[in-house]
């Protein structure tokens, strides 16, 4: 595969049911806007576990690391989006945990 692309993973999990139902409110214009707007991001798909409804992960593709950081960190959508995820974080009702990866092109 000649494309190597830049991934970001996120975890989310959730303390109530009513913390998840607003994440999914929350990010679908982000997920959204990253599809449709965004030519650097590949990828950007929200899943539930299918075992622990509280529990959520976020996969991110882009082209590099920096189409994120200097394209999809500065969009309206991810702008709007990051501060309704954080109060969710700062009033302990998500915790979060994010990876990034480099594709090995296998």
């Amino acid at each position: 595969r000649a494309t190597r692309a830049w991934l970001l993973v996120v975890r989310l999990r959730f303390r109530d049911t009513e913390s998840a139902r607003r994440f999914l409110t929350d990010i679908a214009p982000c997920a959204a806007g990253a599809r449709r707007l965004e030519q650097g991001t590949l990828a950007y798909e929200v899943a539930q576990s299918d075992k622990d409804p509280l529990l959520f992960q976020v996969f991110e593709r882009y082209a590099s690391r920096d189409v994120y950081l200097s394209e999809h960190r500065v969009m309206q959508h991810f702008l709007q989006f990051r501060p309704l995820l954080r109060s969710l974080e700062e009033a302990g009702r998500v915790s979060i945990e994010g990876e990034s990866f480099n594709e090995c092109g296998l």
